[in-house]
């Protein structure tokens, strides 16, 4: 009992990180998202290498939740994308995975994630990457 409880606590814990960092970007019109990208995932992997990586899809799922009320649409597409990156580095710091392949997945779902983003903004805005 007092295991599960430590474990609801801390993941509460690391929403509230993530969503105070969100309000902050607000009020600063998304730049800190720019500069500070990685702050975003470093609560949900110290969640998922702790608890699991199954344990470690509720506060992300939290996360997304809190983005989608109080921050913007860039911010949120940024915290769900890193969100995710954030679970698969826990779990390979969960089950010990070599730290040259987290450091390559990581490396890819990083670089997946900027070019979706470029797309995504680029639909968004009216630019064609076409022309």
């Amino acid at each position: 009992m007092r295991k599960e409880v430590r474990k609801i606590t801390e993941g509460a814990a690391m929403i509230a990180l993530i969503s105070v960092f969100l309000l902050i970007d607000r009020q600063f019109a998304g730049q800190l998202n720019v500069y500070f990208a990685w702050i975003i995932p470093l609560p949900i992997i110290i969640y998922t290498a702790r608890h699991g990586f199954k344990a470690g899809w509720l506060p992300y799922v939290g996360v997304v939740i809190i983005a989608l009320m109080l921050s913007t649409l860039p911010s949120l597409i940024f915290a769900a994308m890193y969100g995710l990156v954030g679970l698969f580095y826990g779990l390979g710091v969960n089950k010990r995975f070599d730290n040259r392949t987290q450091f390559l997945f990581t490396s890819l779902f990083t670089t997946i994630i900027y070019f979706l983003s470029m797309v995504l903004f680029a639909s968004f805005f009216g630019y064609d990457m076409g022309d």
